[in-house]
């Protein structure tokens, strides 16, 4: 019985002398893998993938942390906080390769700038990235407060207010 994903006539299913699988086209072999011996599994092998889906095997939380450090310390420490928001690293990837695009268009210095307010302010989304980076920066900076509000200030009614 073919207990795995290999397809060879049914005489050769059992018969336990092969241990390469062969891919014929036309006669001529286009492939040789060692044949693995896992019941009802699937095996790929990585070097026959497309290029693209090769990039995407290598997407780890490493691996963006490593792509911010090439743009500056800001980017890689925004993308370290986007990955504590999510349970699942794999939910953080797209939004991590957004956030890595942008340098590509707006360029290392301001994208540093940029992720360095969403740090200070705690803005960690990518639309907030955005805007900041959409927003002349010298202005945001200017208004933003760099301290916060004070406890006690005029539009405070206080607890004897609702009594």
């Amino acid at each position: 019985m073919l207990k795995n994903a290999t397809f060879l006539p049914f005489y050769f299913a059992d018969n336990q002398l092969f241990s390469n699988s062969e891919t014929l086209v036309n006669y001529k072999r286009i492939a040789i893998h060692e044949r693995i011996r896992v019941n009802f599994k699937y095996t790929t092998n990585f070097s026959h993938l497309h290029p693209t889906h090769q990039y995407y095997h290598n997407w780890s939380e490493e691996f963006f942390k490593k792509e911010g450090s090439r743009i500056g310390e800001n980017t890689q420490r925004l993308i370290g906080q986007i990955f504590c928001q999510f349970k699942h690293p794999e939910q953080a990837f797209k939004l991590c390769q957004g956030v890595l695009q942008l340098e590509k268009k707006h360029g290392k210095e301001q994208m540093e700038k940029a992720a360095s307010i969403c740090l200070k302010y705690d803005f960690i989304s990518y639309n907030k990235l955005v805007h900041i980076i959409k927003l002349d920066m010298k202005e945001m900076e200017e208004e933003l407060p760099d301290q916060p509000l004070p406890k006690n200030h005029g539009n405070l009614r206080g607890k004897t207010y609702y009594q």
